[in-house]
């Protein structure tokens, strides 16, 4: 009973207890909402976010966010060691948050097929579960693995 209490209170926290056995033993299991829980995630991890801005359905240049089967969350960011460029999207960043992990696989396939072969909307797309981070070209792959490993600590 003291058990299941326990599982109870931390799932609520984020705390997911290990599977397997009946220890004491707990795994941290960041519990995401939206976009802002990713970023904190990232920020957890020590990864350099900045210029964080959050869309919302008035101001999404897609008119996507809320729409059945789109992101129910969505937020621009960038990388601190690539800057932001004034009055550009150039190496901006994106977080998209969806209700399914299958509606997140649709948007970034949907991506990819527009997106290839032109070279100067080359991203690199993240696809973990119901989130969906899309880095600009300007990350170099070593700086990425920093976006991909905070990425896999989530479910």
């Amino acid at each position: 009973m003291v058990a299941a209490a326990s599982a109870l209170f931390l799932s609520g926290c984020g705390v997911t207890p290990s599977a397997g056995d009946n220890s004491t033993a707990e795994v941290m299991t960041p519990v995401i909402q939206n976009a802002e829980d990713i970023i904190k995630l990232f920020e957890g991890k020590g990864l350099p976010v900045s210029d964080i801005k959050t869309v919302t359905a008035a101001d999404d240049s897609n008119q996507l966010l809320g729409r059945p089967g789109q992101y129910t969350s969505k937020l621009f960011f960038y990388d601190s060691r690539h800057p932001k460029v004034e009055e550009s999207d150039e190496n901006e960043n994106t977080i998209e948050v969806f209700n399914s992990a299958e509606d997140a696989k649709a948007r970034h396939d949907y991506i990819k097929s527009v997106t290839k072969g032109v070279a100067f909307l080359t991203q690199y797309q993240l696809l973990q579960g119901r989130v969906l981070v899309r880095l600009d070209k300007a990350m170099l792959p070593d700086e990425v693995e920093g976006y991909k490993a905070a990425l896999a600590t989530i479910d």
